[in-house]
């Protein structure tokens, strides 16, 4: 699939952070940030205290995601132990960009 702004292949990231961001709007910060990006896709906090994103689109924009991801939100991030990591996925991801609570 194309990215039509871009012209190029689209791709989809899972993306891990670790760190202080849970309980300080980090999700909500996230799903802006991706809806000025122009990227689809899903946050969520997981059980171990991390952040869970999957998100669609060109590497371009998925790239500016993860350095935003990285240091969007650098007061919660300011923590020694925290850590992102992110792999391509080839899985099924919604249209928009949502909170998923689990």
């Amino acid at each position: 699939m194309k990215d039509e702004q871009t012209d190029g292949v689209l791709e989809t990231w899972l993306v891990r952070v670790r760190g202080i961001v849970q309980g300080v709007g980090y999700r909500e910060a996230c799903v802006r940030r991706a809806h000025s990006l122009g990227v689809t896709g899903w946050v969520r906090n997981r059980m171990d205290g991390s952040v869970e994103v999957m998100v669609k689109g060109s590497p371009k924009r998925l790239s500016d995601m993860c350095a935003w991801l990285g240091e969007g939100m650098s007061d919660a991030l300011r923590h020694p132990s925290t850590c992102f990591s992110w792999r391509n996925w080839s899985g099924v991801i919604p249209e928009n960009l949502q909170l998923n609570i689990e």
